[in-house]
């Protein structure tokens, strides 16, 4: 079965306005950069001004993470047995933490 030929038209008017196109584009994308912005001392101070921020967990969060998976041990228990592996670190690390 072939297709109707406006089908084929149309494939090859996109074909033919998207490379046209394409150099259009890609070209206005392109912004001269500067290379001093990019130099070893600005890219140290950005860094050391931006730190490490959203990366790390404070030790308030990772409590309370570590209180609520307690909590939710006999949950996790039901649901994986008791004489799963991670449940018996799960439990010696809540016990460990005086959570249980």
């Amino acid at each position: 079965m072939t297709p109707p030929p406006y089908a084929i038209a149309r494939c090859m008017f996109a074909v033919a306005a998207a490379a046209a196109i394409w150099p259009v584009a890609s070209g206005a994308q392109m912004t001269p950069i500067d290379p001093a912005a990019w130099s070893t001392p600005n890219v140290m101070v950005e860094g050391l001004r931006n730190g490490d921020r959203g990366r790390t967990r404070s030790a308030r969060d990772r409590e309370a993470s570590a209180i609520r998976t307690c909590r939710s041990l006999p949950a996790f228990r039901r649901k994986l047995g008791a004489s799963d592996p991670k449940i018996i670190k799960l439990t010696q690390l809540c016990r460990k933490a005086g959570y249980r």
